[in-house]
């Protein structure tokens, strides 16, 4: 008896308790999206001269629903690996994605695929999740879609998309994106006092369970999951930076000028110094160093350089601290390599980098040749008699509109079997900016170095 009143006792407490863990949604999803509508259009200013269209599917049908930064970040980071294993690994990315959420944009038409029943399976993963299972969490996800598509028919972000130089562009171009999204989103939970249902659509994506699978399929799951629970909290919180700044018509600013690195993202006060300096794009003035080196010989690709970048040489080689100063002064920065087409050993590099004061950018060429000195030693060390750094000397140099300027030339073999490589490093500062030049397997040229000092110098 004491048992069965125990079961008895069980099933009325969790029947009392099923309100405070949600209710399935009931509704249509165009007629929960109609109650929200005045609240999206008083937070836009303007009424929606049309609307998308709501498409009700099943849980395979979003999974199936490709995912354009899923598909570029696959392609990127496994160019390597044949079409089948691709095909694997960005179907299994862009699954575990879609099972975060109940509705998604089809982007470059009007549909947005809901998914109801996903609530219920995303209210189970996590204590913190069970309010997921309810009408307000849907209605939430159907506005943050139909913002996607508002900004989907404004700024085509496909062609924005394809129009990133390398993965740090996309992954800014997409903080965009999603943060706008959400900073809208959360501007009408709290018109409906949803707020913290409003924050469980980014928490979602941290307790998706892991994708069962070979090693390399399930941290690719997790990195696009963490990237895209990323963009949309710093992106959202990029936005409310302008708003406090007073910034009008922050969402076409950002977009017409789109901040091209997540250093910018996570600190909006450089992205506004940028504009109100007028500062040019890094990677605009490599573009045009581009022929610099004829084409018929040489390949030239840029390259993103950040602070997080530096900071992991400069941890590695026991450097942090001294690194921080010149961390808290970075800007922005950009690379430009070139590979002789018929010996890709041979190569030739300028690095621009940009900081927000003098001290910062002197700080950042002490650092850097200190840090090129460790690892050369590191280097010889490590060959133990059977290489490293054969000869090495440097000097300071005089170039025209640089205010200090130091050179290192060396000769490095990796093992008694290979030959020795020539190399020259010259870092440049000029006020607050740093040009770098290296070549490898190629003869500095400190007459080519100033030519091409005077084109950048040239820009701010």
């Amino acid at each position: 008896m004491h048992r069965r009143m125990t079961w008895g006792s069980a099933i009325v407490l969790v029947a009392l308790a099923a309100p405070i863990f949600g209710q399935a949604p009931a509704s249509k999803p165009e007629e929960l999206f109609a109650t929200v509508r005045p609240h999206l259009e008083a937070v836009l200013g303007g009424r929606l001269q049309r609307l998308p269209v709501f498409r009700t599917a099943t849980a395979a049908d979003l999974a199936a629903l490709p995912d354009g930064l899923v598909d570029l970040q696959v392609a990127s980071q496994f160019h390597d690996l044949d079409v089948a294993t691709r095909d694997r690994l960005r179907t299994a990315a862009t699954t575990a994605l879609r099972g975060a959420t109940v509705a998604a944009l089809q982007e470059g038409t009007d549909s947005i695929l809901v998914v109801p029943d996903n609530a219920a399976q995303i209210a189970r993963w996590d204590v913190s999740l069970a309010a997921a299972h309810s009408e307000a969490f849907l209605r939430l996800a159907l506005v943050h879609e139909t913002m996607r598509w508002i900004l989907d028919q404004q700024y085509d972000l496909p062609k924005r998309r394809a129009a990133c130089r390398d993965s740090e562009e996309l992954v800014s171009l997409q903080a965009v994106i999603e943060g706008r999204s959400q900073w809208v989103t959360r501007q009408v939970a709290r018109r409906l006092g949803d707020e913290a249902t409003f924050a469980l659509l980014a928490q979602a994506y941290r307790h998706v369970p892991d994708t069962r699978g070979e090693g390399t399929e399930r941290v690719l799951c997790r990195n696009v999951l963490t990237r895209r629970q990323w963009c949309g909290t710093r992106g959202m919180a990029f936005f409310d930076y302008l708003d406090k700044a007073g910034v009008k018509d922050a969402e076409a600013r950002a977009f017409i000028h789109l901040p091209r690195m997540t250093a910018w993202i996570e600190r909006p006060d450089l992205y506004l110094r940028a504009e109100r300096l007028n500062l040019h794009d890094l990677g605009e003035s490599l573009t045009r160093l581009e022929g610099e080196l004829p084409a018929e010989e040489w390949q030239a690709v840029q390259q993103p350089r950040t602070a997080a970048m530096f900071a992991e040489v400069a941890g590695m080689l026991s450097e942090q601290r001294r690194a921080e100063k010149v961390l808290q002064g970075w800007d922005a920065g950009r690379s430009l390599v070139w590979s002789h087409r018929a010996e890709p050993n041979r190569q030739v590099a300028v690095g621009v980098l940009r900081f927000v004061d003098t001290a910062a950018a002197r700080a950042y060429v002490g650092l850097a040749v200190d840090l090129q000195r460790k690892q050369d030693e590191l280097l010889h060390a490590a060959c133990a008699g059977r290489g490293g750094v054969l000869d090495s000397r440097s000097e300071s140099l005089h170039l025209d509109g640089a205010d200090e300027a130091v050179s290192a030339v060396k000769k490095v073999r990796l093992s008694d079997k290979t030959d020795a490589v020539s190399m020259t490093q010259v870092w440049v500062r000029a006020g607050e900016r740093v040009v770098e030049f290296t070549w490898q397997g190629v003869p500095g040229d400190t007459d080519w170095a100033q030519r091409v000092l005077d084109i950048l110098l040239k820009e701010k």
